[in-house]
C-alpha cells in the first residue's frame, strides 16, 4: 500500500489535474517544496508532504485486532512568479483542482479521507514572487 503522500500524488494524476509526472516537464513531486530549478523544478508545481499524524493505536479492546493509523499530509502548490500575468489565478485555480480532487476520493483501504479545508489557503508569496496555496489531509485506516 502507498503512503499518504503517495496516495495524495496518484488521487491527483487519477483525477486528470494538470500535472505532468515524467520528463523535463515533470512538476509533481513527494515531499518539501524545493526552489526553483531550470529544466529540473519548474515554479508552476505541486508538492506532496507527509506530515504525520498521531501515533498509532491499538483499537478498544482488541488486542488481536489492526491498529488504527491516523496519516496526515499537505499538498503545497506554488505558481509562476507573480510578475507574470494571470500567474496568481493559475496557482490558485491548480489549487482549487488538487483540493477537490482530494475531496472527491474515495479510497479503498482508508476508513475516512478528510480534507481538513474547505478552499485551498493562500501562504503569500515565496521569495521569487511565486505565489503558493495549500490544504491538509487527514487519513485513518486499519493496519495489521
Amino acid at each position: 500500500m502507498a503512503d499518504a503522500a503517495d496516495l495524495a500524488g496518484n488521487i491527483i494524476l487519477e483525477a486528470a489535474v494538470p500535472v505532468l509526472t515524467t520528463g523535463a516537464g515533470r512538476n509533481l513531486f513527494r515531499g518539501e517544496v524545493k526552489p526553483f530549478e531550470e529544466g529540473i523544478i519548474p515554479y508552476l508545481s505541486v508538492w506532496c508532504l507527509l506530515t504525520g499524524g498521531p501515533t498509532p493505536r491499538s483499537q478498544v479492546n482488541s488486542n488481536l485486532g489492526p491498529d488504527l493509523n491516523e496519516p496526515t499530509f499537505q499538498v503545497r502548490i506554488r505558481g509562476n512568479p507573480i510578475a507574470n500575468p494571470g500567474a496568481y489565478e493559475e496557482a490558485q485555480d491548480l489549487a482549487e483542482e488538487c483540493r477537490l480532487a482530494m475531496q472527491r476520493a474515495t479510497q479503498p483501504d482508508y476508513m475516512s479521507f478528510t480534507v481538513r479545508e474547505a478552499v485551498s489557503e493562500p501562504l503569500g508569496q515565496d521569495d521569487t514572487g511565486s505565489p503558493e496555496f495549500s490544504f491538509n489531509v487527514e487519513t485513518m485506516l486499519e493496519q495489521a
